[in-house]
């Protein structure tokens, strides 16, 4: 694959013309993203990830769950590589519930960017009272994700 090659030619032109020619030099260098459209008669197999449109889906036995927010998919440890593009099979797919972020995570609420809370069993929002219990639990998960939790079911207070 071809890198993206540039050079800065700063002389008598001025900044302007050099970053004129940067610019120009990166468009005439840029790999061509070719995106294949495959037309198989048969989807992914289950636990694939599947892109169709701006929504990542994980393909199932016979169905599809996208994911609610770009956060919610990284907490699953999941990497934006192992995404491929969706078939017309994949896209026929039933479409099951929307995946939430996976439980035990640390998640920070986007509404209030106050509140912190961990991601229970069975899906449920469980707000951390004290900084101890907030410790307790940042030990285990090394990242904080900014989820929007409004939709989440409200669990027990972990003390």
């Amino acid at each position: 694959m071809n890198k993206l090659r540039y050079r800065l030619v700063l002389g008598a032109m001025g900044l302007v013309a050099g970053l004129a020619s940067v610019a120009l030099t990166a468009v005439l260098y840029l790999p061509r993203l070719v995106q294949a459209q495959t037309t198989s008669t048969f989807p992914h197999k289950p636990s694939t990830l599947v892109r169709s449109g701006p929504t990542i889906f994980l393909v199932g036995k016979g169905y599809k769950q996208g994911f609610a927010s770009l956060n919610e998919f990284l907490t699953y440890n999941y990497r934006l590589s192992r995404i491929v593009a969706a078939n017309e099979a994949d896209k026929q797919l039933v479409e099951g519930p929307t995946k939430r972020a996976k439980p035990g995570s640390l998640v920070l609420d986007i509404l209030d960017h106050r509140t912190v809370y961990l991601i229970g069993k069975q899906g449920e929002k469980r707000g951390l009272a004290t900084p101890a219990a907030y410790w307790r639990y940042k030990k285990k998960n090394m990242v904080l994700w900014s989820i929007d939790v409004s939709g989440y079911p409200m669990g027990d207070i972990i003390e």
